[in-house]
């Protein structure tokens, strides 16, 4: 037949120069086509989820707020004022509380209200957020609720020892951005700072802060956050007692942290605090208050 030759056996076989049907339908590298092939299908399956997930983004930029308003919401809530207006506004002064109890039993409840020109806006917002546990739905530890102040000789006012300051570490877990990040003040906000003794504290100054609450009841009881060292950015705050501390304390008890509020009620639960030795005092609940509602006497829930 046409291509094929006879062989020296008699036999036909297939001429070598002309492959055979099955040949010419199949290439000679299948290794090479199906590595083609998976390629193909790779390109394809990248191109669809490129698409996918731009369609997502533009899903988010266009139904959530912008950085801008977000940060104008915080600004509202908190009675700070925007960039663009300097004016002082205390519409939205909150207060925040702690009820204190020693062994289970209650000894009562320190009401604190926040500074007005609210000079630490993020670190403020944490604080309120973890005192009304508006975040314990995603992050239980987001509290302080059920936390124990520091406790030892250190803060016992008859150990000799006494610092004239009580301090809540909280559960390290932020209500705000990270949890375990540490909290940074927006680019642009300029926190006051104030020498004292060689040494510098933030926020509100301390006569002010006196000023602000207009009665003896706080007797000079400031809320601080640390500013450096151990908590600095978290969860950490203190009550220092600086208008009952010694002469040679007073605002040095505040080096390195910051003001946000002042004592506004609750002086005798402190005192409770600072004078008993049978156990560390607990937050049994905490909470926020807001300047409007405080004249009605509701208490704000936030979830």
């Amino acid at each position: 037949g046409r291509g094929c030759h006879q062989s020296p056996g008699g036999m036909r076989r297939p001429c070598d120069s002309i492959p055979s049907r099955r040949e010419a339908i199949m290439p000679p590298n299948k290794e090479g086509c199906r590595r083609g092939m998976a390629l193909f299908l790779v390109m394809i399956l990248f191109i669809t989820h490129a698409t996918l997930f731009s369609t997502c983004d533009a899903f988010q930029i266009t139904s959530s707020p912008s950085l801008l308003q977000q940060k104008s919401a915080i600004v509202r809530t908190f009675g700070q004022q925007s960039n663009d207006n300097n004016n002082n506004n205390n519409k939205g002064c909150r207060r925040i509380y702690f009820d204190i109890s020693i062994n289970n039993e209650p000894i009562g409840r320190l009401l604190f209200r926040l500074s007005p020109d609210n000079p630490l806006p993020l670190h403020t917002e944490n604080i309120c957020k973890l005192c009304a546990s508006a975040k314990t739905s995603i992050d239980p530890a987001a509290t302080y609720v059920g936390c124990a102040f520091d406790y030892g000789r250190d803060y016992i006012e008859s150990a000799g020892n006494y610092r004239w300051s009580h301090v809540l570490k909280g559960k390290g877990r932020n209500a705000i951005g990270v949890p375990t990040d540490i909290l940074r003040e927006e680019e642009g906000v300029a926190v006051p700072s104030h020498s004292c003794f060689g040494g510098s504290y933030y926020g509100s100054p301390f006569v002010s802060a006196q000023e602000e609450d207009g009665s003896d009841e706080s007797a000079g009881v400031c809320l601080t956050v640390p500013m450096s060292g151990p908590g600095r950015g978290s969860t950490r705050l203190a009550i220092v007692r600086v208008g009952e501390s010694p002469s040679a304390w007073k605002e040095r008890l505040l080096l390195n942290s910051a003001i946000i509020g002042v004592l506004e009620d609750g002086l005798d639960a402190l005192r409770v605090m600072a004078r008993q030795s049978s156990g560390p005092p607990v937050v049994a609940a905490s909470g926020v208050l807001l300047e409007d509602e405080m004249k009605e006497g509701e208490e704000v829930e936030r979830d």
